[in-house]
């Protein structure tokens, strides 16, 4: 049974090893989107009948309830559509240098991604500040794959 958090104190952090017994599967849409973002591309679902995008893909669309089959890769970049600042890790301990988190979002496409800003400096940060993606030399199909995205150069 899951309790109802109604304080942010009292959320946990689950530390420790890994099981072998727990296996979480991406689905169709989520094995599309890490497979292509092993080349350093991304994908969104576009839904038949009223054609948005939707990033992370979607096998629905959420106001047509029509299944999704169709992936387009998406060649512009993102923008930052929010932000905030961590000055302290999750045991509460303050961070050498702040971590700035952002939501990133395309135009004209639903959805978006949360990750780590970085090579900027505080005060340059600002919503619609397009963004590109730093990525591991061996991407392994996961959302780490992108080690952090940066102000495109």
């Amino acid at each position: 049974m899951f309790e109802k958090i109604e304080k942010f104190d009292k959320i946990r952090v689950w530390k420790g090893e890994k099981t072998g017994w727990h296996r979480y599967t991406y689905g169709i849409a989520g094995e599309m989107f890490f497979r292509k973002l092993m080349e350093k591309k991304f994908v969104a679902g576009k839904c038949p009948e009223c054609e948005r995008l939707f990033i992370p893909p979607r096998i629905y669309c959420e106001d047509c309830f029509v299944e999704i089959k169709e992936f387009v890769e998406i060649k512009e970049l993102p923008r930052v559509y929010s932000f905030t600042f961590l000055f302290k890790d999750l045991e509460d301990n303050l961070l050498k240098e702040p971590e700035i988190v952002v939501f990133l979002k395309w135009d004209n496409i639903e959805g978006g991604l949360i990750h780590r800003l970085k090579e900027v400096n505080i005060e340059d940060v600002n919503f619609g500040l397009v963004v590109e993606p730093v990525f591991k030399e061996k991407p392994e199909g996961n959302i780490n794959d992108i080690l952090y995205w940066r102000p495109k150069k």
